[in-house]
C-alpha cells in the first residue's frame, strides 16, 4: 500500500486484522473512526500487528510504503 510522501492523506477506510511491514521510514498519524489519533515513527523493516479498524492515515514526514497482510 502506498499512501504517499509528506502531507499525503488517505480517506477513511476499513481493514480487517492485519500485519503491516514497512518498506520505508515514515512518521504517520492515524485517525480512528471514533476520532482518536495515534502518531507513530515507523522505521523501514518494522513489522506490526494492527487490529481491525476504521481509520485514515496522514504522512507527517517521510514516505509511507507498506505491505499489508490482511488476516482471515
Amino acid at each position: 500500500m502506498y499512501v504517499g510522501g509528506t502531507g499525503s492523506k488517505s480517506e477513511m477506510h476499513e481493514h480487517p486484522d492485519l500485519v503491516a511491514i514497512a518498506l520505508t521510514d515514515a512518521h504517520v498519524r492515524f485517525t480512528l473512526g471514533n476520532g482518536e489519533t495515534r502518531e507513530l515513527e515507523i522505521p523501514a523493516g518494522a513489522a506490526m500487528f494492527d487490529p481491525a479498524a476504521w481509520h485514515s492515515t496522514e504522512v507527517l514526514s517521510g514516505e509511507s510504503r507498506v505491505i499489508l497482510v490482511e488476516l482471515k
